[in-house]
C-alpha cells in the first residue's frame, strides 16, 4: 500500500495476500451462512477468481433452492384453499338437496 517507512517499523502490506484472505473469508462465510458445506469439490484457496465464481454459484444455487420452496409452498396453500372451497360449496348442494327432498342417492 504504502512504501516502507524508516520511522514507522513493520513489513508492508501486500495487497494481493490481503485481497486473497479476504475473498476466502468471503467464500468461506457464504458457504457457511448459506449451509451448503464445503463438500468434496472446493475453490483453489490460490485462485482468487475461482474463489468469486464458487461464491457466486453459492449465491445464485441458495437463491433457486429457496424459490422453490417458496413456489412449493404456495402450490401446498392453494390445495388447501382449494379443498376447503370445493367442501364449502359440497356442504351447500347438501343442504340444498334436502330443502328440495331430492333422494340422498343423488
Amino acid at each position: 500500500l504504502l512504501p516502507l517507512s524508516p520511522k514507522c517499523p513493520g513489513d508492508a502490506i501486500n495487497i494481493n495476500t490481503m485481497m486473497q484472505q479476504y475473498v476466502a473469508a468471503m467464500y468461506w462465510s457464504i458457504a457457511t451462512l448459506t449451509t451448503v458445506g464445503y463438500g468434496d469439490i472446493t475453490a483453489n484457496e490460490n485462485s482468487i477468481a475461482e474463489i468469486v465464481f464458487n461464491t457466486g454459484i453459492l449465491i445464485v444455487g441458495t437463491a433457486a433452492y429457496t424459490l422453490v420452496i417458496a413456489l412449493l409452498e404456495d402450490i401446498v396453500a392453494q390445495l388447501d384453499v382449494t379443498s376447503s372451497l370445493h367442501k364449502m360449496k359440497m356442504n351447500r348442494l347438501d343442504i340444498y338437496s334436502q330443502q328440495q327432498g331430492l333422494p340422498d342417492s343423488l
